[in-house]
């Protein structure tokens, strides 16, 4: 029952849960999913304190993006608010794709894809504007070796470049 109303697609004015909020959300099911969101807000009321990198909240990065490329066609959300951060994000099957980012206190332009099962994300600008640091370069994931190669070329204080 569930595939044939996807099949046709379903619309949903708002949703709103705990710590999120989505309006004008639109599923479709093609070949994969198609997903398009108007807006999302999300809100984060508590500070983590368990900001440490570990292994496992990597490998599941690694294969919640493998099977992203597997599962959607498209994933529109034309604006997405995080406590002070606004952006958008776009993804279509064999196409770049991008994510943008700004708050007070930095900004990112960034193109995203899928080839050859590698995630590309191309960082065409990052700006930390209180540190003073710039960014931009590449990073590819394999999320089937787990491994992670980047080519980043960074610029702290108009003085460092690395």
């Amino acid at each position: 029952m569930l595939f044939f109303v996807l099949q046709n697609g379903i619309h949903v004015e708002n949703i709103s849960l705990a710590n999120i909020q989505i309006k004008q959300l639109y599923i479709k099911w093609n070949e994969k999913l198609n997903v398009s969101i108007e807006e999302t807000v999300i809100v984060h009321k508590t500070k983590s304190d368990n900001s440490e990198i570990n292994i496992e909240k990597i490998n599941k990065l690694f294969y919640e993006l493998s099977i992203f490329n597997y599962w959607f066609e498209s994933v529109v959300i034309n604006k997405i608010a995080f406590n002070d951060i606004s952006g958008a994000f776009y993804y279509k099957d064999g196409e770049n794709g991008f994510l943008v980012a700004s708050s007070p206190d930095f900004s990112l332009k960034s193109s995203l894809f899928f080839e050859s099962g590698l995630f590309n994300v191309q960082i065409e600008e990052f700006k930390d504007f209180k540190r003073k640091i710039k960014i931009h370069g590449n990073i590819i994931i394999d999320s089937s070796n787990l491994e992670l190669v980047t080519s980043l070329n960074v610029n702290i204080n108009n003085e460092i470049s690395l």
